[in-house]
């Protein structure tokens, strides 16, 4: 993944209307988008993360575009984690 890969995927992010907050290139050559607001249909193709932190549950979600990871924090608490 270059960086003007990654700057495209951030550009196109924007379009759609999303918040990008942060952008992090990890070992492994992927970078890591961290938004807000996402569309509609990336809440669908999205899949949650359970996490329970300091005995607060909640909900992360993740998926790829164009070759980064986009992640983002679910709205409400998630009162269903068994962790």
């Amino acid at each position: 993944m270059t960086d003007r890969e990654a700057t495209h995927v951030i550009k196109k992010l924007r379009q759609y209307g999303c918040d990008v907050l942060t952008a992090v290139k990890t070992p492994r050559c992927r970078v890591v988008i961290r938004i807000a607001k996402p569309t509609s249909e990336m809440a669908v193709r999205a899949t949650p993360i359970h996490q329970r932190l300091n005995g607060v549950p909640s909900v992360v979600y993740t998926m790829q575009l164009d070759g980064c990871i986009i992640q983002w924090n679910g709205g409400e608490p998630c009162n269903h984690c068994n962790h």
